[in-house]
């Protein structure tokens, strides 16, 4: 699962996110949205540049709780 992470994480670091779901799901976090990423993941409700791009590709948008509920 390839996934983009931006904006601020409740959860705590970017790092300790990424650590922790990979020990439930196997996934490559990219630093660009791009027709191979399968979700943005953001609690950002602004526009942003990766948003928009992942609009444009189909990428679906999900905030950080709800990738863990669906995820964990």
């Amino acid at each position: 699962m390839n996934i983009v992470i931006t904006g601020k994480l409740d959860f705590g670091t970017r790092d300790d996110f990424i650590y922790f779901i990979n020990k439930f799901v196997d996934i490559t976090v990219q630093d660009s949205v791009s027709k191979n990423t399968d979700f943005l993941v953001t609690n950002e409700t602004t526009k942003t540049r990766k948003y928009t791009m992942a609009q444009q590709y189909g990428v679906r948008v999900i905030t950080e709780e709800k990738f863990l509920h669906e995820f964990i």
